[in-house]
């Protein structure tokens, strides 16, 4: 067995137990920065999601922007303060007021600023997306 010939710097044999456990605790750390590379941020997992991410303010809630979606609950109207990401968007975004379906119409009033991560798009004379998480409400 190739743990029996394992010496320690005195010339004393190691006992198997102890290059055993030595054994699993070297594996250990050398899979951890394995482990570690592999986690990702969950903000970049949902920007990776999302076909459009802003930071916007709602105007007003249960209303649309577009004739062809119906207001309802669950729908708000917001202001796009910034685009944070969104290959394929419109470039003058900004500034504009596009609808969105709310995931959790309870989450916003008008008045709060968030960062919307949505997909889908609805165009026209105006936007329309779906949101599928909001973060910092109230930011």
């Amino acid at each position: 067995m190739l743990y029996s010939r394992l010496l320690s710097r005195e010339g004393k044999l190691i006992p198997p137990a102890v290059v055993f456990c030595a054994s699993l605790l070297l594996l250990q750390t050398a899979q951890s920065p394995c482990v570690l590379a592999q986690t990702t941020n969950p903000t970049e997992d949902l920007t990776r999601q999302a076909t459009l991410v802003f930071k916007g303010t709602v105007e007003k809630t249960g209303a649309s922007t577009m004739p062809a979606v119906k207001a309802n609950a669950s729908t708000a109207v917001v202001h796009v303060d910034q685009v944070i990401d969104g290959p394929g968007a419109p470039p003058d975004l900004v500034g504009k007021q596009i609808t969105v379906q709310l995931l959790d119409p309870r989450s916003v009033k008008a008045g709060t600023q968030a960062v919307f991560f949505t997909k889908g798009w609805l165009l026209g004379n105006a936007a329309r997306v779906n949101e599928f998480e909001t973060s910092g409400h109230g930011i």
